[in-house]
């Protein structure tokens, strides 16, 4: 039997040796336990709740020039390296984490799936490849 070697992959891959398969859209959405409160609105909820954010990466760039453009401080309290340690934070009702939008179907009930805002909301490729 062969062995093959597969991937996921953001964002468009480039052309070369590799093959790949386009899979669908990926959105990201802010993830609150409900034992953080309820607040009005997603920018509240990013100015005032602690967030799990990713250290670097196209989405911690956006979220920074957003803010910044907004006039807000975000309140990044964890910094992860993976989006697994920011669904856990999420999950252990300790911060509120922005996560791809699917993320959602494995969220316990309590935690609440918020959009956000149209200016800082992306919507990368995600590809198989191969």
């Amino acid at each position: 039997m062969g062995r093959i070697d597969f991937g996921l992959c953001l964002g468009t891959p480039t052309t070369g040796s590799l093959k790949r398969r386009y899979l669908g859209d990926v959105e990201y959405s802010l993830f609150v336990p409900a034992n953080l409160g309820d607040p009005s609105d997603v920018t509240t909820m990013l100015r005032e709740l602690p967030l799990a954010l990713p250290i670097g990466g196209t989405l911690r760039t956006a979220l920074d020039a957003w803010a910044k453009k907004a006039h807000i401080n975000l309140n990044p309290r964890l910094e992860v390296d993976s989006y697994l340690q920011a669904a856990d934070a999420g999950v252990r009702g300790t911060h509120s984490a922005v996560l791809p939008s699917l993320a959602g179907g494995t969220m316990p009930k309590d935690v609440r799936v918020n959009p956000l805002p149209a200016a800082v909301a992306q919507r990368r490729k995600l590809w198989l490849v191969w």
